[in-house]
């Protein structure tokens, strides 16, 4: 139900999705984990006028290191995925945060490794630093997605492996929230079978469609779903996540063909929330619920990272 739509080239073009608040995606100190470097030489090209590079430059140094990380590490040039294989890893969402400017003739150290690796989709995050100096941190969402149907495609195994080498090297720190599909297997579509990770767990209850002072602004499913949604984002924001942390949903609706007639609207509502995020999701059909006006309500468990490993504190 959750099918990705107007994916755009990772490296041609880029969308940027602000909104609700995001952790910024830096590497802290003191964390072992396996890296992928790039150096870039701020030149001519990157800079306005005065000699600072101009911003918008930096997204295409980010889709440029993806593209060489692709071509030397996971040895699946872009040539071959695009033209060849007619497949393709469109970024759906950006986040950048800037902590300095580069000038011309500076030496940029750009560092990449995986924050999340799901079934067909991964987080990446990325670091630049001029010496000592931190100059940008965020992440890509990127999408595994076949070019001719324009549908999101499982990992390989060759490239799932790349990938989870670049995720965590199993030393002492938290991991990242990964997809478990067992082989052979039929992808399942809008969740995971399995997700597994480390960090610290948090239970969120059973959330329904009312706004944080317990009023029902929607009477619908949708609204009613999407707002669930919201609150249990909000709980695990205000717990120091974020939505790609969430390893669990579990559903409860009292109404199927409700839900089995909206399919297409549900997905869409969710992506507004979630994102390209899918977990482990249980849905079940209830009589009622003890609110009379909720239509659907929804826990959730997720399990969140180290706090110094996600905001690139001490």
């Amino acid at each position: 139900m959750m099918a990705v739509r107007e994916l755009t080239d990772s490296i041609n073009s880029v969308s940027v999705i602000a909104g609700r608040r995001r952790k910024r995606a830096g590497f802290g100190k003191g964390v072992s984990m396996k890296l992928f470097t790039y150096g870039i030489d701020i030149g001519f090209r990157h800079c306005d006028p005065a000699g600072i590079v101009f911003y918008p430059r930096y997204f295409e140094m980010m889709n440029d290191a993806i593209e060489i990380f692709f071509r030397d590490v996971v040895k699946w040039p872009f040539s071959q995925m695009h033209a060849v294989d007619r497949r393709g890893i469109p970024a759906v969402s950006i986040n950048l945060n800037f902590a300095a400017p580069g000038r011309l003739g500076d030496r940029l150290d750009w560092q990449m490794r995986v924050i999340r690796l799901g079934k067909s989709s991964a987080v990446i995050g990325h670091q630049a630093k001029i010496g000592d100096v931190d100059v940008l941190s965020g992440d890509t969402t990127i999408v595994h997605t076949d070019l001719d149907r324009m549908s999101a495609l499982v990992w390989t195994d060759d490239v799932r492996t790349v990938l989870a080498h670049y995720c965590d090297d199993g030393e002492g720190t938290d991991m990242p929230l990964i997809d478990i599909q067992p082989e052979g297997w039929k992808a399942p579509k809008g969740y995971a079978n399995g997700m597994m990770g480390t960090g610290r767990l948090l239970l969120v209850g059973g959330q329904i469609g009312w706004t944080a002072d317990q009023r029902f602004e929607a009477h619908d499913f949708i609204g009613q779903m999407t707002q669930a949604l919201r609150n249990i984002l909000d709980i695990v924001e205000a717990a120091g996540g974020t939505a790609q942390d969430i390893a669990r949903l579990t559903w409860y609706v009292t109404d199927k063909k409700e839900y089995l007639a909206h399919q297409r609207e549900v997905g869409a509502a969710y992506r507004t929330v979630m994102g390209y995020h899918f977990p482990a999701m249980t849905m079940v059909v209830v009589s009622a619920l003890v609110e009379d006006e909720a239509r659907v309500e929804i826990e959730a468990t997720a399990i969140l990272q180290d706090e110094a490993r996600k905001t690139g504190g001490d």
